[in-house]
């Protein structure tokens, strides 16, 4: 592939951001509560997905710098959404999880923005809901394969 065409999809890529926070971002009210910003929201999700991680797999995960965590992790354990606790194979290394309050916390804001996200939805026809199926599909494999490819090196 050209550097054309890899500037095109990084171009294309680069729009596509504020398009889905603006389509599909849920509504203000949703992250209101205790203060919650997108950027916990994020933190919740990925400790849901991925299961126990130290804050920097964290903060490489989401893009976040190291001494930009350490304010967002310490929202979220004062507000009881998740849980330090030292490696046992390396004391040097905290470990961050989901606490039960997390995720009944995260399990209501994710019912809300599918919620939101449907509505958003059921304004597309059937085969327009058929092609963005299809290609939400495939840009997920290949971004999944950008990320796995970043964690091996």
């Amino acid at each position: 592939m050209n550097n054309q065409n890899k500037e095109d999809i990084s171009k294309n890529l680069l729009a596509m951001l504020p398009l889905f926070k603006n389509v599909f971002g849920p509504p203000n009210n949703l992250t209101s509560y205790k203060n919650i910003s997108p950027s916990h929201v994020y933190t919740l999700i990925t400790l849901r997905e991925l299961g126990t991680l130290s804050v920097s797999e964290i903060g490489r995960i989401l893009c976040v710098s190291k001494p930009n965590m350490t304010p967002l992790i310490n929202k979220l354990i004062k507000e009881n959404l998740i849980e330090r606790t030292p490696s046992i194979s390396d004391r040097r290394i905290i470990n961050i999880s989901l606490t039960s309050d997390g995720r009944i916390f995260l399990d209501g804001i994710t019912k809300n923005m599918l919620h939101n996200i449907q509505s958003k939805l059921s304004l597309l026809s059937n085969e327009d809901l058929q092609l963005l199926n299809e290609s939400l599909n495939d840009v997920h494999c290949v971004l999944a394969k950008l990320i796995s490819s970043k964690s091996d090196k």
